[in-house]
């Protein structure tokens, strides 16, 4: 609150606005890194079945 009141330039929107934005990228960024990992580990599930054969 004290730093809303000593200065004007930041607003409920602006506080807002970078919450949903650091939210948004750090979803982001973990949906990226899942995605990575899931992928790894499908093609070394693909790498064991086929040295099975």
């Amino acid at each position: 609150m004290a730093t809303v009141l000593n200065n004007p330039g930041v607003s409920v929107l602006n506080g807002c606005l970078v919450l949903v934005g650091a939210a948004v990228l750090l979803v982001g960024v973990g949906y990226g890194v899942l995605r990575l990992r899931s992928r790894v580990g499908v093609r070394k599930g693909k790498e064991r079945l086929a040295a099975t054969i």
